[in-house]
Order: structure tokens, then sequence, then C-alpha cells
């Protein structure tokens, strides 16, 4: 497996030895990205490779924003390449919300919080979910809440009835 994180941070060579004064290639992360991808697509998928490039989120400021766009796959940065090359497209939801927090007995400290993560792109009929798992924090075996992860699925599947803080089994 190769990370790459973040492609926003790679810089062609030709611009990695220009000063701040100088001019740089326009557009040179969403070039650099694309040649990467060209260059790297057949040869991990043949070898049985991962490749895992992190970008970051680009905000579009419109003057309109009731104007027609196009429609926008995912808002990465780098150009449309990695859209193309890609046969997954995760895209993390924040989760600076309160609603997304879990609370102790105090109401103050967050215990942890649910990880959003909407499917953008798949090689299967997945595109367009979105997934939720709970994060707890400090914990000692990793931070996936499997506790909270198996009773929200048994109560997904209506295993288990919640009233309360009561838990009955159906």
């Amino acid at each position: 497996m190769f990370i790459i994180d973040s492609m926003d941070a790679l810089i062609p060579k030709n611009d990695a030895d220009k000063g701040l004064d100088e001019a740089v290639k326009v557009a040179g992360g969403a070039l650099l990205t694309s040649t990467l991808c060209k260059r790297l697509a057949l040869r991990t998928s043949h070898n049985g490779h991962i490749a895992l490039c992190i970008c970051q989120v680009r905000s579009k400021v419109s003057v309109n924003p009731y104007a027609k766009e196009d429609a926008k796959l995912s808002n990465n940065s780098g150009g449309n390449a990695l859209q193309h090359y890609a046969n997954w497209i995760l895209e993390f939801q924040p989760n600076h919300y309160k609603s997304s927090k879990f609370f102790g007995k105090d109401k103050e400290v967050p215990i942890g919080h649910n990880c959003k993560i909407a499917i953008r792109k798949s090689m299967t009929e997945n595109t367009g979910l979105v997934v939720e798992y709970p994060i707890k924090y400090k914990s000692e075996n990793g931070s996936v809440w499997v506790e909270k992860e198996i009773i929200s699925q048994l109560g997904a599947w209506e295993m288990i009835k919640k009233s309360g803080p009561w838990i009955s089994f159906t």
C-alpha cells in the first residue's frame, strides 16, 4: 500500500527551486496528480497494490448561488485526475457538530463522536451512501467503539428494542 498525504503538498520539480517572487506553473498540482495517476494506475492494479491519495477539500465561492453549475463528483483539489483514475472516492464529513458527539455523565467533555464517510465513487452500487461509525476517545484497543457499533446495528436490524437506558431483545 502506498499512501500519499497530501496530494496538495506535492510540488513539480521545476517549481521547487523557484522563489516566492517567481511565477510557478498554473495548475501544477493538477498536472502532477494527472501524471502520477497515469504512471501508477496500471502498475498498482497489475501488482495488487493500493495507492491511497489524500486530498484537501476546497470550497468554491460562487457569485450567484442560484446559477447552474456542473455536477461535480467530489470537492477535492488537484483537478479531475483522481476522479477518473480512482476506483473508490471516500469523503470524510466534518464532525465538529455537537450532534455528532457523545457525552459522558458530566455532559461537558465529549467521550466520542460519530465519523461520517460519504462514498462518492465505488465499484459497486454503494455510490452516494453515507456510512457512520462511532469513535471513542482514549480507548485502549483502538479507537473504533465496537460496543456502541454493535448495539446500533442490532437496533437497526430490529433485533433489540431500546427504551431509554433499557434494552430488550425481540
